[in-house]
């Protein structure tokens, strides 16, 4: 059974490979880092908002690619979001 969905932002990283990274802003990880997946490399954490600088938004296209990837792979459902909202950091 799949659970609720989670919201998640897609990007691309502006140089090589310019490969598509979805950011989870609700996976907080860490203080000032949130879970994020790659196709390759898989989950890991890190800062949000930097990789935000070094990415462009990903097209609807990339988008649909690679969400589809992660949904099947993990049997999740995604809620994209264009912008990163406010960090809600725990007090770790």
């Amino acid at each position: 059974m799949k659970e609720a969905p989670i919201k998640a932002i897609v990007r691309v990283w502006k140089k090589e490979p310019k490969s598509a990274i979805i950011i989870f802003p609700q996976l907080v990880e860490r203080r000032y880092q949130v879970m994020m997946w790659e196709p390759i490399g898989q989950h890991g954490a890190g800062d949000p908002y930097a990789v935000v600088e070094q990415t462009r938004p990903a097209t609807p296209q990339e988008t649909e690619r690679v969400v589809k990837e992660y949904e099947n792979y993990y049997d999740a459902s995604l809620v994209v979001r264009k912008r990163l909202p406010r960090i809600q950091w725990s007090t770790l």
